[in-house]
């Protein structure tokens, strides 16, 4: 009861912070919904290995599987068509960061948007899946 009285009606005002508006040429939008959130991190293991020496078919690099699943979450969300759907991948970290070792373990975030909960849930289960694929066992 903010001032001692009853609130009855709440208005919050926003800033269009995205290209929407601008593109369709609106001078002034009505928020019809928000965006649920969901964040992940994401932590793939492999092992180190020098890369002038080990030859592809016996590495077990995380930063190249961690990639496979970036890009199997980013098919997958384009192949919905959904406007709504909002997956980004805002941070990819890569140890031991060396220009000739073999990544051994790489951790990346996913920031996961839908308006519809029952959306957000599915795209969520394809991302577990998608992990749980190829992330190896950390030591």
């Amino acid at each position: 009861m903010p001032l001692g009285r009853p609130v009855r009606a709440y208005l919050e005002a926003h800033i269009e912070q995205g290209p929407i508006l601008e593109a369709s040429g609106c001078k002034l939008g009505i928020v019809t919904g928000i965006q649920g959130v969901r964040w992940f991190e994401i932590t793939v293991c492999g092992s180190s290995a020098h890369a002038g020496t080990t030859p592809l078919d016996d590495r077990r690099d995380a930063l190249m599987t961690a990639a496979r699943m970036v890009a199997r979450i980013g098919d997958r969300a384009a192949s919905l068509e959904d406007p709504a759907l909002r997956v980004t991948v805002g941070r990819f970290d890569a140890a031991p960061g060396a220009i000739n070792t073999v990544a051994d373990r790489v951790t990346f975030t996913i920031d996961l948007r839908h308006p519809e909960e029952a959306r957000l849930a599915a795209f969520e289960h394809h991302i577990r899946e998608i992990v749980a694929q190829g992330t190896g066992r950390c030591r």
